[in-house]
């Protein structure tokens, strides 16, 4: 009913405002630690920003993975096909390797012709790259909870998504097409 859909578009919107803020978040932090190496060379910067850089993305993108769990668990316990599934596995953030790797392609990509570090074209790539890995492990969780159980896709709004596709993602589009549909008839109907 009514209800079930004012819940599930409530967790949508949840979902969405974690899936925004989450990568802001991460963003921030990366800036602040970015300012701190203002002083430095390109060596030293380097080495100053690989740990906290690490731990920025593991933390948010290990939140962002249980957000993402979170909403398919709600969204999945209003459904009558869906509702006895299980909680799903939380998908892991992006590995040491893969966070690293992708630090020093940035820094190494944002390189004057003097050689020299440009830190603003650096600092563009890294939140590019912070934004891009935080959000990593919710999708990866929505992706395998959905091949888990066999559900082929979920519903899972986008960041920014408009009130329609939350609708649309809550499920609340099949009972409303269902309304437009009967009021339609109705209408034709003379009634």
């Amino acid at each position: 009913g009514t209800s079930h859909r004012a819940r599930d578009l409530e967790s949508g919107a949840d979902y969405q405002q974690a899936m925004d803020y989450l990568p802001t978040l991460g963003i921030r932090d990366l800036v602040s630690w970015w300012k701190q190496t203002e002083t430095l060379g390109f060596a030293a910067a380097k080495r100053l920003m690989e740990e906290p850089f690490q731990a920025i993305i593991a933390a948010y993108g290990e939140q962002a993975a249980y957000a993402a769990a979170d909403y398919l668990f709600r969204s999945r316990s209003l459904d009558e096909n869906l509702k006895g599934l299980e909680y799903p596995d939380v998908a892991d953030p992006a590995g040491f390797e893969q966070i690293l790797g992708s630090y020093a392609w940035a820094l190494n990509t944002s390189r004057t012709v003097t050689g020299d570090l440009d830190r603003q074209l650096a600092l563009r790539k890294l939140a590019g790259i912070t934004n891009r890995l935080v959000q990593q492990p919710a999708r990866k969780t929505v992706y395998q909870a959905s091949r888990k159980a066999g559900t082929r896709y979920a519903r899972v709004p986008e960041p920014h998504a408009c009130t329609f596709c939350l609708l649309l993602a809550s499920r609340g589009a099949e009972r409303a097409l269902e309304d437009f549909f009967e009021l339609t008839v109705e209408r034709g109907r003379g009634g």
